[in-house]
Order: structure tokens, then C-alpha cells, then sequence
């Protein structure tokens, strides 16, 4: 993956949370290697800047832990570690093992953050103390001693500060459901990173769509590979009614199944949306989808909105109907037009015409859901 600064309007926040992930393996002027140790793979940035030291000198005074970003060397270059700790007293975990123990930086890092000197001491009085403190940038939790970072009740506290250290967490406690739920709360793309038999648990998988409709893309690859598991949670209730859309959408590999799509549409009917062209012509799957919600006409294949039993299913639904925009919109569609007459007569038909044209006229939608008669 490439990724310039550019990219990111001017900021590289975006950057450093695929760091907060990761692990540097490589770091050297002009890119840097990534190694991701849950999954276990590798991915490259190109940078086009230069990293000159007038450049990394301007970014740490910006925000210290950004030395986490430069080249290896830089962290032995005392100006710029200096720069770095004047601006976060804890970026003195960034910098070389030379320079943690010298005294000049030592006591800009405390002037900084008096906690700072807790940390250097180990005075385990203070540990939790000191983690939450610091807790708020995630890249520092990696540096932190093991004895802190395992404890479960620190990380439980610090869990609830930044989800995102979940990113660094042991094996151990990416597999505590405890602490994997309360991760998903407060990040819920730490989903795909837990291990074990709960990456495939269907219960929290539902869990962490329940809590962001944007999670598609960071549930683990293992559902969206097979099928079995994939029709099963899509037949599952959930408490998001966009579950199934959500699913469908990334499991590209099924959006040509027609098993799996009924599946997805029976409760779902908008899910219609990513099924393949050939599934959106199929009729049984496109009256699932229609008896669910009549709006998912709008997703059906041309030569289905002329068929008359597509047509009577979605004005048969009451609870999810088609709005005055879907009906107005397929006016020009000879079948749609008769099935109307013959629900509503000629002077019922000639009244919805009506409503197309003050449609035009911009009346509140309000006004017109009242002079609507279709029924």
C-alpha cells in the first residue's frame, strides 16, 4: 500500500493509526516496513517526503510521539529527542536506550510530565497511575513493561480510555470475552483482532454490529468465507436492522449466491443492494426482498419491474411501502401504471398524477403523504 501526506489533507493521524496496529520492523528515509503481528503480515509505506532533520525537527515539536514515525536514527539525535519530550514527556520511551538515561533529556521529559520520572524509577506504587496517564496515545502502550501491559484490571481502565490498545494486546488477553466486548465498545474494529474460537462466535460478532454500522470491513475474514457460518448469522436476529445489508456488502464472494442473498434480503430487503446483476433477477429472491421492504424495488432488475407479481408484491407492503418518489419514478413502466388502475381506479389514478405535479411544485412531503391515496 502507498500512502503519501498528501493523501491525508495535510495530517498523518490516519498513518499513525495503521502504526498503532503494528509493529515497526524497517524504518529508513522515504518508507518503512509494518509488520501487523496478529495477522502476521507485512505491508509498505512510501513516504515522499524526505525525513530531512529539519523536517522531523519540525514534527516532533509538533507532537512528540510522532518520532515514532521517523527514521531509527533520529531517535539517537538528542536535539530532536529533546524537541520530542518538551512537547510529551513520555516520548522518552521513543527515544534510544542511550538517551532515556541521559540526564538532559531526563529532566526536560519531567519538566514535561512529572509521572515521567515514576515510569523511570518502576516505582510499582504508581504503575497504573502512570499507564492511564499515557494511556490516551496507544502507540506508547507497546513500551510500556510487560508487567503493566498484562495486568488485566490496568487494561480494563485503560480500555475504556483508548479501545485502541487492544491492537497491542497479549494473546492471552485478545481471547478474555471481557475484554474483548468492552474493546468493541469503545473501538469496535477491534473485532478483528481477537483470537481464537471467538472470532467465529456468532453472539459477538452480533455484538459488534449492533455497535457500528460501519464494522463490515473489520469483522474477521473467517465469516465472509464460509457459508454455512455467513447464512447462519444472517438468519440470526440482531438488534441493527442493517445487519444483513452490512454483511452482504463485504462478502463479495457470496453476492452471486442465491442462497446466500435470500438470505440476507428475507429480513433485509435493501441487502438487494450487493447482490451480483444475475441474483437481482431472480425472482424469488427479489420478492423476499420486496415482502421485507418495497423500496428495495429500486435495486430490482429491469426486466422484473415489468413482471406483474414483483409489481403487486411491493404495493402489498403497508409497513415498508414505496414512497411518492419510487411510485413517480416508474410511471413510464406500462405494467406499474395498470397495476395501479386496478388498485385504485381511473379517478385514484388520475389523483396520484396529481400529486406527481405538485410534487414539482416543492410542497412539503407532509402535505402530500395527506393527498396520497394509494391503498
Amino acid at each position: 500500500m502507498d500512502c503519501k501526506f498528501s493523501d491525508y489533507d495535510g495530517s498523518i493521524w490516519e498513518l499513525i493509526s495503521f502504526l498503532n496496529a503494528g509493529s515497526v520492523v524497517e524504518l529508513s528515509p522515504g518508507s518503512f516496513s509494518i509488520k501487523l503481528g496478529v495477522l502476521s503480515l507485512k505491508s509498505s509505506f512510501n513516504v515522499t517526503s524526505d525525513f530531512n532533520r529539519t523536517f522531523v525537527l519540525d514534527l516532533v515539536k509538533t507532537t512528540g510521539y510522532l518520532l515514532r514515525l521517523c527514521p531509527l536514527s533520529y531517535s539517537a539525535d538528542k536535539e530532536i529527542v529533546l524537541a520530542a519530550v518538551a512537547k510529551n514527556g513520555f516520548a522518552i520511551l521513543l527515544a534510544s536506550k542511550e538517551l532515556q538515561n541521559d540526564p538532559d533529556v531526563i529532566r526536560e521529559a519531567i519538566n514535561q510530565n512529572k509521572r515521567v520520572a515514576d515510569l523511570l524509577n518502576h516505582q510499582k506504587i504508581s504503575a497504573k497511575e502512570i499507564l492511564l496517564d499515557a494511556i490516551g496515545n496507544s502507540i506508547l502502550f507497546a513500551y510500556f513493561p510487560e508487567e503493566m501491559r498484562e495486568n488485566i484490571t490496568i487494561f480494563m481502565e485503560a480500555l475504556k480510555i483508548n479501545g485502541r490498545i487492544f491492537l497491542f494486546a497479549s494473546e492471552k488477553l485478545r481471547s478474555n470475552i471481557e475484554i474483548i466486548k468492552l474493546a468493541i465498545n469503545n473501538y469496535p474494529e477491534a473485532i478483528w483482532c481477537v483470537m481464537g474460537e471467538w472470532r467465529t462466535n456468532i453472539d459477538l460478532i452480533l455484538f459488534a454490529i449492533t455497535n457500528s454500522d460501519n464494522i463490515g470491513k473489520y469483522l474477521p475474514y473467517e465469516i465472509y468465507e464460509n457459508k454455512s457460518l455467513l447464512q447462519t448469522i444472517l438468519n440470526h436476529p440482531s438488534e441493527n436492522p442493517e445487519k444483513n445489508k452490512i454483511l452482504l456488502k463485504h462478502a463479495v464472494t457470496f453476492q452471486d449466491d442465491r442462497d446466500v442473498v435470500l438470505a440476507a434480503v428475507t429480513s433485509c430487503g435493501c441487502a438487494l443492494k450487493w447482490a451480483s446483476k444475475e441474483v437481482r433477477n431472480n425472482r424469488d429472491v427479489v420478492l423476499a426482498a420486496l415482502k421485507h421492504n418495497a423500496t428495495a424495488i429500486k435495486y430490482v432488475s429491469a426486466a422484473l419491474k415489468t413482471d406483474r407479481l414483483v409489481l403487486s408484491t411491493a404495493l402489498d407492503n403497508k409497513q415498508n411501502r414505496l414512497s411518492l418518489n419510487h411510485i413517480f419514478s416508474m410511471l413510464n413502466i406500462p405494467e406499474f401504471v395498470w397495476e395501479l388502475i386496478n388498485r385504485n381506479g381511473y379517478e385514484g389514478f388520475t389523483k396520484i398524477y396529481k400529486c406527481k405535479e405538485l410534487v414539482k411544485a416543492s410542497l412539503p412531503q407532509a402535505l402530500l403523504n395527506l393527498l396520497f391515496i394509494l391503498v
